[in-house]
C-alpha cells in the first residue's frame, strides 16, 4: 500500500511540474502603474486645490501666533499682570486651536488620499486583469516578490495600457 501511495505522489508531482512549465507568469509593479497613471497627477492637483484654503488659514494663524509670542517676549516684562495673563491665554488658546486644526487637516487629507488611492488602485488592477486576459497570462504577481526577471516584468505594458485607457476616456 505504501509503495502505491509513493508512486501516486510521484506521478502527481511529475504531472504538476509538466503543467507548471506551461504556465505564463508575469509581474506588475502596481506602485509604478499607479504613479504613472495620468489620474495620479490630476488627483495630486485636486488635493492641493481642495486643501489650499485650510493651509492658507493655518499659515496666517501661525504667523499671528508667532507675532504674539514675539510681542510677549519683548513686552511681557512691562505689561500689567492682567495684560500678561490675557496675552498668555490668547497664545495658549491659539496654540491649541492650531494643533486641533492641524490634526483635523491631516485626518481629512488622509481620508481623501485613501479615497483617491482606492480609485487609482481599481484602475491599475482593471488594466492588469485586462492585459493578463488579452495576453494569455495564467498568473500576474504584484506584491511580495523577492526577484523578478525582466522577461516576466510586464509593468511597462500595463502602464501603457493605463495611459491609453485614460487618453481614450478624455
Amino acid at each position: 500500500m505504501r509503495k502505491i501511495l509513493i508512486a501516486a505522489f510521484a506521478a502527481f508531482g511529475l504531472s504538476f511540474s509538466a503543467q507548471a512549465a506551461d504556465l505564463k507568469i508575469g509581474f506588475v509593479n502596481m506602485q509604478a502603474v499607479i504613479q504613472a497613471a495620468p489620474e495620479a497627477e490630476q488627483a495630486r492637483k485636486t488635493l492641493e486645490e481642495e486643501f489650499k484654503p485650510q493651509q492658507r488659514d493655518m499659515i496666517a494663524d501661525s504667523n499671528e501666533l508667532k507675532s504674539l509670542q514675539e510681542r510677549y517676549q519683548k513686552d511681557g516684562a512691562v505689561m500689567s499682570d492682567s495684560e500678561r495673563q490675557n496675552m498668555e491665554r490668547r497664545i495658549r488658546d491659539l496654540q491649541r486651536d492650531l494643533q486641533r486644526r492641524e490634526q483635523q487637516l491631516r485626518e481629512d487629507l488622509q481620508i481623501r488620499q485613501n479615497e483617491i488611492m482606492g480609485s487609482l488602485q481599481r484602475v491599475a488592477f482593471e488594466a492588469t486583469n485586462a492585459f493578463a486576459k488579452e495576453n494569455g497570462y495564467d498568473i500576474i504577481l504584484i506584491e511580495g516578490v523577492a526577484y523578478v526577471s525582466e522577461a516576466v516584468n510586464v509593468t511597462a505594458q500595463v502602464v501603457e495600457r493605463v495611459r491609453g485607457a485614460s487618453a481614450e476616456g478624455n
